[in-house]
């Protein structure tokens, strides 16, 4: 390069067919990788899924839960219910470690 040149910017691609220099990191990365011994191959795999799924992300059934409603509904209209203090007894003794049974209508 001629005095007074100036340098081309560090972070650019160079030229298409053209190898620019090694970046720092990578360089530093392959020289403590040849220093330990060899360089295992690393293989890249298409996965089936990249999308995260949880148990519970089913499709919804809005059948089932028209059934499920109108059971309840005619559960709650019977009386079947359990009251809100004793369910809040149960679960105060669950969170003190108690094993009991939960409460029934």
């Amino acid at each position: 390069m001629p005095p007074g040149a100036a340098s081309p910017p560090r972070d650019t691609a160079p030229p298409p067919g053209q190898a620019g220099p090694p970046r720092k990191a990578a360089s530093a990365l392959l020289q403590t990788a040849l220093a330990c011994g060899s360089v295992p191959a690393v293989w890249k795999v298409p996965m089936a899924e990249t999308e995260t799924r949880a148990i519970f992300d089913l499709p919804p059934d809005a059948a089932l839960e028209a059934r499920l409603d109108a059971e309840a509904e005619a559960a709650y209209k019977a009386g079947r219910v359990v009251p809100h203090a004793r369910v809040r007894e149960w679960l105060a003794k669950l969170a003190k470690g108690e094993r009991v049974p939960p409460p029934r209508a």
